[in-house]
């Protein structure tokens, strides 16, 4: 229990410096080149599921003690929950997690249906059949179309 604690707040404090130094490196504006960073970053991608795991671990354990010197009953040692109560939250996050699963689901499989635009479109250049290529691509196109121009 003692180290499981000791690695959760270590990889919180990893994750927290590895927030300051992108920061940092935002305001450089060397963030996406950055070798060191992005390595760095993708090592980090499966920190937060450990240090769910490690805090998990740290409270579970923690009880185990009372409970095995017969300071704490068995029927004592879990949450004060009624069954009512845990099927509620199973069913509601059965609910919301089949919702966006569905819809993200449904997204990607529109975008596989369409596939990508063809190669002559691409190449030709036309501010009108332009699509953005990157999601804030097109905060810089005004909303207003030029004059003589028809929205596509």
């Amino acid at each position: 229990m003692f180290d499981s604690f000791r690695i959760m707040v270590a990889i919180g404090m990893a994750m927290l410096g590895l927030s300051l130094w992108s920061l940092y490196l935002r305001w450089r504006g060397t963030l996406y080149t950055n070798r060191w960073f992005l390595n760095a970053a993708m090592l980090m991608t499966p920190s937060g599921f450990g240090a769910v795991l490690f805090g998990w671990f740290t409270a579970e354990i923690g009880r185990q003690p009372y409970i095995v010197y017969g300071q704490l009953r068995t029927a004592d040692a879990h949450a004060p929950l009624t069954v009512n109560a845990v099927t509620t939250s199973l069913v509601a996050f059965l609910i919301a997690y089949a919702f966006i699963f569905g819809f993200g689901s449904y997204d990607l499989a529109k975008l596989l249906r369409k596939g990508p635009a063809p190669l002559e479109e691409a190449m030709r250049g036309d501010d009108i059949a332009r699509t953005p290529k990157r999601p804030l691509s097109a905060v810089d196109e005004s909303l207003t179309p030029a004059k003589g121009r028809v929205p596509a």
